[in-house]
């Protein structure tokens, strides 16, 4: 899966395109903004996502460094 930053739009096209006949590749737009977690009434920030903040870090570096990330998907076991 391409992850491509909304600054990035054609870059984003020309994967789209490049990859359009290829089932197993994804390119979506990078649709996060801001800080996602929630304040708790102490006004501490709630952790809900522990597991993958350190991937969704990595994720932002190369959205930030390069305008796209390229991120392995595993197919869930039935």
């Amino acid at each position: 899966m391409f992850i491509v930053s909304p600054g990035q739009r054609e870059l984003f096209e020309s994967l789209t395109r490049t990859f359009a006949d290829d089932t197993s590749v994804q390119v979506i737009l990078d649709r996060r903004t801001g800080e996602r977690r929630q304040r708790s009434e102490q006004g501490a920030a709630v952790e809900r996502r522990q597991a993958d903040r350190r991937r969704d870090l990595e994720v932002q570096k190369r959205l930030s460094a390069r305008g796209y990330a390229v991120v392995a998907v595993v197919a869930a076991k039935p």
